[in-house]
């Protein structure tokens, strides 16, 4: 048997990780008395409020006591048609629990007939309550010598129920009430005789019958035991056990359970393990011999000593929420992995010659702060991977703790700590994903720094630094401000500088050169620029004549070095990305160009344009990062300075995939400035109107109110004051793009988004599925002599109408055998051909 250090350890595990529950079954429950309301909520005793409370600091009354002890003895089926003779609970809606209660010696009234159904309940009550419903009777020899109500507390406090209860003079509460309650479960019924004597209530095991044994069955014998293998802890699995317990802390062990009697496969408590385990740090092999011995492992334990244990290929490996192959966790020196266990948290199940017979381990594979809250149906979360089904985002297998409970409560500046099942970085799609979120931080400054920079003093205060993501802050004595913290407690990541000087990025637009007279007397007119800052604002400033150039800018605008000259920029054109400084008049006394005219790349440096998704990890643009889009004409055309032509586009309205001509990447690997040739393009404002009409908006302006459907979803859109859209815009099968501002309609609508494939207009699908569609043609007697494939994108939409080209319905592209192509769109920003919207009749 294993030493009595471990076994201590053992035991304290066991008693510590007793019925853990999950995510609280009440929105109002957190921290106290959540294990002991989850609990008795999944065991029917307890119920919340229809608002999805349980408000646990509310009182609780005597009648509300006297039913919850009928539940938890499990007399609930047999209160119809019971009555009390208490003279103040006659059609009280409690009298018949209270009746059985008064039966069963578990409550008594004041002496006068009556029993105060509805005053507050006293812990004195409670506590009396308690231990006359596991049989203890007011006449039992350990209770009859001491006088009321010290005798129940004293024999309460024996029996632990009063643990964790945080008991009040002024009245019970429902959260006390329920961690009572729930210390009970294990406690021994108990019978008393005559002459006062307690006998203990035994099973058909003959063990001691618990008052758990009311509502629920006990499963599992050290010969026969409740296994907890891994589809118990599986939600998608039909042998999942643990909505009430988190049986993974039990995983691989053998058990003595409690099932619920309504629905046996559903673990209601933990009772026992008869499996030997122990918990702490995974180190290398054997490393106080200075050798490696495949055959066995270190674990290190709380109190930083070591213990050895023996190793074989039979060991069952559970990782980060996944089950892995032994031969792909590093459970021997040296070896080449996928996973690596050194430093992870583990519990090792072991036998009695200390052979690990399986463990259970978690470590951190990544972690990152937030600078964008999580977008729907996106497949990252920042630069972490999330877990997928074919090309979808599968949040099934994400699993949401710390902070917050669910991915769309993360916020910008939280870190979030991955712990992936299947894949250690950013760059690997993981199968199974837990992430942590902390939000703690620490103001001050660095006043200490140790020499391999693992450790930093805050204020004088020791933390170490987090390694878990690969390149970090670099901490330095000096460093000032916030500093975030991952959920180990370590430094992650120290506040961001702001925004990476976005207010200095532009683009340019247009160049005008500066003239002088012919004498040089005076300016005829100074050196301009016109671009697009960082805001998509269109500005013109005049360029200092001392302005300093940067990049191989060798010379002035104008005037400013040769008098009488006309001479442009030189490298400096329209599209070109810079960086300027502006003096307190407004001119431009620094430019920085950044890169080459846009218009080199596109007809001539085409390796300087990268497609990039960005759906993708990989694409992490940091905050306040503008990004310019510039459209096809402008990069195509010389001289296409109109400003229509160039614009700044929010991030979260990116298309899935842009062209990326220029980009700069700060320390992070985030994105702190892009320029794209198509940006501005998004899929989502592109619409099948069906109606029109006319509100009064906030200002008591009458404007239009459009009625479209967007990505197949209804939606209704209030136009801006002015704005219009055309009758051949509406009810005619065609799909227009619309501009938006705010959610509002920002722009005339006069012209639809034009078709494709206009060859296939009004042509019968003959084959259909969620890919692509078969597209007839027809001889002259209606024969099908070919079909014509159209590649779909994955998520396509389709409209259908009816004969009158009138909007029908929203369709699915699987089922459209015998339905008239209307209309083909590939909205697309890449133009890969794939259409995206179909419209049938």
């Amino acid at each position: 048997m294993k030493k009595v250090l471990s076994l201590v350890l053992v035991i304290a595990m066991v008693l510590s990780s007793m019925s853990f529950a999950f995510a609280s079954t009440f929105e109002d429950v957190t921290g106290d008395y959540e294990d002991a309301i989850n609990t008795l909520a999944g065991l029917g005793v307890i119920t919340g409020y229809e608002d999805g409370t349980y408000r646990p600091e509310k009182v609780v009354t005597r009648a509300e006591m006297a039913k919850l002890m009928v539940q938890i003895l499990g007399y609930g089926d047999l209160v119809a048609g019971a009555k009390s003779n208490f003279k103040d609970t006659q059609g009280h809606w409690a009298d018949a629990y209270i009746a059985l209660a008064a039966g069963r010696g578990i409550v008594i009234g004041d002496g006068n007939g009556n029993f105060r159904p509805d005053a507050t309940v006293t812990y004195n009550e409670v506590l009396t309550m308690v231990v006359r419903g596991l049989g203890y009777s007011d006449d039992s020899n350990e209770i009859k010598n001491m006088t009321w109500p010290t005798n129940f507390k004293v024999k309460a406090a024996e029996l632990g129920i009063t643990d964790g209860v945080k008991m009040s003079t002024s009245g019970a509460d429902r959260g006390g009430v329920a961690q009572a309650l729930f210390n009970a479960l294990d406690a021994t019924l108990v019978s008393v005789n005559t002459d006062g004597d307690v006998t203990y209530l035994k099973d058909s095991a003959n063990e001691n019958k618990a008052l758990l044994s009311r509502i629920a069955n006990k499963v599992g014998t050290e010969a026969d035991p409740y296994v907890v293998s891994t589809d118990k802890i599986d939600p998608s699995s039909k042998n999942y056990a643990g909505n009430i317990v988190d049986l993974k802390a039990y995983l691989y062990e053998n058990l003595q359970v409690y099932v619920s009697k309504n629905d046996t496969d559903k673990v209601v408590y933990v009772a026992k393990s008869y499996s030997d385990t122990v918990t702490g740090t995974f180190k290398a092999n054997n490393p106080s011999t200075g050798t490696a011995d495949n055959s066995k492992v270190n674990v290190k334990l709380s109190d930083d000593s070591t213990e050895t244990y023996n190793i074989t290929t039979a060991v069952k490996v559970y990782y980060n929420g996944s089950q892995v192959d032994l031969t792909e966790s590093k459970m021997e020196d040296g070896a080449t992995d996928v996973v690596s266990l050194v430093d992870a948290k583990v519990k090792f199940v072991y036998d009695d010659n200390d052979n690990v017979k399986a463990v259970v381990a978690d470590k951190a594979t990544y972690a990152y702060r937030i600078t964008r809250e999580y977008k729907t149906d996106s497949l990252t979360l920042g630069k972490i991977n999330l877990p997928v089904k074919g090309d979808d985002v599968n949040l099934s297998k994400v699993t949401v703790t710390g902070e917050v409970d669910d991915i769309y409560d993360i916020e910008e500046d939280d870190i979030v700590v991955a712990y992936a099942g299947k894949g250690a970085t950013s760059t690997q799609v993981p199968n199974v994903l837990n992430l942590v979120v902390v939000r703690d931080t620490v103001e001050g400054k660095i006043t200490e720094v140790n020499d391999d920079y693992t450790k930093v003093y805050i204020d004088g205060k020791e933390f170490k630094v987090s390694k878990i993501a690969g390149k970090l802050d670099t901490f330095e004595v000096g460093n000032e401000g916030t500093f975030f913290l991952d959920d180990a407690g370590k430094v992650f990541a120290k506040e961001a500088s702001t925004a990476s000087d976005a207010k200095d990025f532009a683009v340019i637009i247009q160049a005008y050169n500066g003239q002088k007279s012919s004498d040089g007397s005076r300016y005829l007119a100074k050196p301009e620029i016109k671009l697009i800052n960082a805001k998509g604002e269109v500005v013109t400033y005049v360029v200092n004549k001392d302005a300093k150039f940067k990049d191989g800018v060798t010379l002035v605008l104008g005037d400013h070095a040769t008098y009488g000259t006309k001479t442009v920029i030189s490298t400096v054109g329209s599209r070109s990305l810079v960086k300027f400084k502006l003096n307190s008049d407004n001119e431009i006394t620094k430019l920085d160009v950044l890169d080459v005219d846009v218009l080199t790349v596109a007809t001539g440096d085409q390796s300087k344009l990268s497609a990039v998704d960005t759906t993708k990890a990989a694409f992490e643009v940091a905050e306040n990062a503008p990004v310019f889009s510039v459209k096809p004409a402008a990069l195509t055309t010389a001289g296409a300075t109109d400003k229509d032509n160039y614009s700044v586009v929010d991030v979260e309205n990116l298309p899935k995939e842009i062209n990326i001509f220029y980009r700069e990447i700060n320390s992070d690997g985030e994105y702190k400035v892009i320029v794209s040739d198509n940006a501005e393009t998004s899929n989502n404002n592109f619409a099948l109107i069906v109606s029109r009409g006319y509100m009064i908006n906030d200002d008591d302006d009458k404007v239009e109110k459009v009625t479209a459907y967007i990505n197949g979803v209804k939606t209704v859109i209030e136009a801006e004051a002015g704005i219009t859209v055309t009758s051949s815009a509406i009810d005619t099968g065609v799909i227009t793009k619309l501009t938006l501002d705010d959610g509002k309609l920002s722009a005339d609508v006069t012209t639809a988004f034009g078709t494709t494939l206009n060859t296939l207009i009004t042509k019968d699908i003959t084959k259909s599925t969620s890919a692509r569609i078969g597209v007839a043609t027809r001889d002259a007697n209606g024969v099908v002599t070919s079909t014509t494939w159209v590649e779909l994108e994955d998520d396509a939409v389709v409209y259908v109408l009816n004969s009158d080209y009138e909007f029908d319905s929203v369709g699915n592209a699987a089922d459209l055998v015998g339905y008239e192509i209307v209309g083909l769109y590939d909205t697309d920003s890449t133009a890969d051909g794939e259409i995206n919207i179909i419209v049938v009749k």
